[in-house]
């Protein structure tokens, strides 16, 4: 059972205390205390007791660093200017920490109950939090793009290596892999399988490739990205080996490179299996590939409320707060009246418009990026 008893995580810098699962303090019971640590103590266990204490962990060094790296591409790329200011974006900031902590403690019911986190980012009834997290990255690529952030997303794309840090790529592994501290482990892990989720739904976007018209899975690109993670976790000798690489890039790029490895060989089972299908499974491949061509050209929140009223999420229809957990970058400000209307006009539409109402969206802006390059 998730223990019930909590502890109190205080924020130095601004005295915020919030509410957290014991498992997050290490100790029975006492105050989690955030403070700045060196590099070392990502090795050290924790400290913990048994009665009221304070307890040091990493976690604030981790965090802060990449705070400070949003801080970084933020100031760089002239998104403070956007969002209005270095006092809007600290409140962002703020409510980035905030909403860190219910994340962890989600991440940390999953392990405990021995559920893999493929499965836990999908499950939004038991896991909201961390589904809604996962989903902002599932949506990403599909989400319109207004016209003052689309000049942005512009220089961000331009800037591309120069922001890149090495050495926070290389915390990331190590946080991942060695960190002793359960919590902290746990985040590390998570980023690591974002990214590689990530880079698969790029690399099928760049490839012009649709998933879902050879699966009704929904976890295809989840399930893969874990297994390369727990490659690493199960054999002692490759985890050494990546985390020893001069590159300070190295583990991510090889992680990246073999899960896109696997994308490829499991689709290419897929197809190959369905070559081996009757004529009449063939037909109904071709009406299913034929819908999601049809899909492609549609608002990506009304495509998304389509293919969910057709059973085409995982062989399921979700409800639409179901939908919103799942997906909060396209239906996370959407109730459900507003969804049905939406649903009915996208019915209406016709379908064989070109690109039918379909706005500029992130995943448009980095293929005409990707192509300039190659121009």
């Amino acid at each position: 059972m998730w223990p019930t008893a909590s502890s109190r995580w205080r924020h130095d810098s601004d005295l915020e205390e919030v509410e957290l699962p014991r498992n997050l303090a290490y100790g029975q019971r006492g105050v989690a205390e955030i403070r700045p640590i060196g590099m070392l103590d990502f090795f050290r266990p924790p400290v913990t007791s048994t009665d009221s204490a304070v307890y040091s962990f990493s976690m604030a060094t981790f965090l802060r660093t990449i705070e400070s790296k949003l801080v970084d591409i933020f100031e760089r790329s002239g998104f403070v200017k956007i969002l209005g200011g270095r006092d809007e974006m600290e409140t962002g900031l703020r409510d980035l920490r905030a909403g860190v902590l219910p994340v962890l403690a989600e991440l940390l019911q999953a392990q405990e109950r021995g559920h893999s986190l493929a499965k836990a980012v999908l499950n939004g009834e038991t896991y909201p939090h961390l589904t809604r997290f996962h989903g902002w990255f599932v949506d990403f690529l599909d989400m319109p793009m207004p016209e003052e952030f689309a000049e942005w997303v512009g220089r961000l794309l331009d800037l591309g290596p120069a922001l890149d840090d090495p050495d926070l790529h290389r915390l990331l592994a190590v946080v991942a892999f060695r960190s002793p501290l359960p919590a902290e482990r746990a985040l590390g892990r998570l980023l690591l399988f974002e990214i590689l989720c990530l880079g698969q739904r790029v690399h099928l976007l760049t490839s012009k490739a649709e998933i879902s018209v050879l699966t009704d899975r929904e976890d295809s690109i989840e399930e893969i990205a874990e297994s390369e993670l727990a490659e690493v976790e199960n054999r002692d000798e490759y985890r050494h080996a990546l985390l020893e690489l001069e590159d300070p890039m190295g583990t991510l790029r090889v992680l990246l490179g073999a899960s896109l490895k696997s994308l490829t060989l499991y689709m290419g089972i897929l197809k190959t299996e369905l070559t081996r299908i009757g004529s009449e499974l063939a037909q109904r491949l071709n009406v299913r590939q034929e819908i999601y061509l049809a899909l492609a050209r549609l608002d990506p929140t009304d495509a998304l409320l389509i293919r969910n009223e057709a059973g085409l999420i995982g062989g399921e229809r979700l409800t639409v707060e179901q939908l919103r957990v799942r997906h909060p970058g396209l239906l996370g400000g959407v109730a459900a009246p507003a969804a049905r209307k939406r649903l009915e006009r996208a019915r209406r539409r016709r379908l064989d418009e070109p690109n039918a109402g379909k706005p500029k969206t992130f995943g448009d802006l980095l293929l005409a990026h990707l192509k300039d390059l190659e121009g």
